[in-house]
């Protein structure tokens, strides 16, 4: 299973995906930081990607520099974002495997 989960991470459109999502997130932390309270979300794919927010294109311009130039330096911790919706849906499907898989074989019960 793990070599199988490595071919998928490795297939070139996904690690660009990956990484254009790394930067995503980067940028809206510093953005984040920059103008705390600014409602944000953005969206990534093979090409790049894009924010929805009432942000100034020099100012997404700014952070996307710092972003990439600090990811560059080693602060990989910018790439994960805590209020990511893969992240949820991610979750909330392992989360339903794992109450599936723990469910089945178990019959109905009537008392």
């Amino acid at each position: 299973m793990p070599n199988l989960v490595q071919s998928i991470l490795n297939q070139r459109s996904v690690s660009r995906i990956r990484r254009n999502h790394g930067l995503e997130h980067a940028t809206m932390t510093i953005l984040a930081q920059r103008l705390p309270n600014t409602p944000m979300a953005g969206r990534s794919n093979t090409i790049g990607f894009w924010l929805l927010g009432e942000v100034s294109t020099e100012a997404v311009q700014e952070a996307v520099t710092e972003a990439l130039a600090r990811l560059k330096a080693g602060e990989h911790h910018l790439a994960v974002h805590p209020h990511c919706g893969t992240n949820y849906v991610v979750s909330g499907t392992l989360a339903g495997l794992a109450g599936a898989t723990a469910m089945s074989g178990v019959g109905p019960r009537f008392g």
